[in-house]
């Protein structure tokens, strides 16, 4: 049982590398796919994570807590990279945005749309 749990470790660790590289080479098309191989691989830990509740912890090779936290920090890497790029796709809406609204408007309902002169 202990091994399922490693190999469902390693085998999210080795998806979250390879997102990773995509993300930092801007293959974005690719990322589909290995959403789809993660949320298997989160299946798997989590089907072996219930297996090693009834499992005599004596007989384990490994500290599955070691595990987990080698995972957690290569999560916190990929959180990193996804948040760098969710921030460049934020500006790039903004700039987006901005650019169709100033397309559109003809100045009526502009910020200085409205005023009058109080000055008299």
């Amino acid at each position: 049982m202990i091994d399922a749990f490693a190999n469902a470790v390693d085998r999210i660790e080795r998806l979250l590398d390879q997102e990773a590289t995509l993300l930092v080479r801007h293959e974005i098309g690719a990322l589909r796919e290995l959403n789809i191989k993660k949320n298997q691989s989160l299946l798997e830990l989590s089907r072996a994570i219930q297996a090693l509740h009834g499992v005599d912890h004596s007989c384990w090779r490994s500290d599955p807590r070691t595990l987990l936290a080698r995972l957690r920090e290569k999560l916190e890497a990929n959180r990193k990279i996804l948040d760098i790029h969710m921030k460049a796709a934020r500006e790039v809406t903004l700039v987006i945005a901005r650019a169709i609204e100033e397309h559109e408007s003809d100045g009526t309902y502009g910020a200085g749309a409205g005023r009058t002169d109080t000055r008299r």
